[in-house]
């Protein structure tokens, strides 16, 4: 579901600041983002 979207796209999905999204990509926890996608979804 993240995959192909950019940090950018993914921060607004996300409402959290874009340089967050790069530090917790780059530190590889994309399952976190996940979650966090799940978890709104199902809201």
């Amino acid at each position: 579901m993240l995959e192909g979207k950019t940090h950018e796209e993914i921060a607004n999905i996300l409402k959290v600041k874009r340089q967050n999204v790069s530090k917790i990509a780059n530190a590889g926890k994309w399952d976190y983002f996940r979650r966090l996608l799940r978890i709104s979804a199902n809201a």
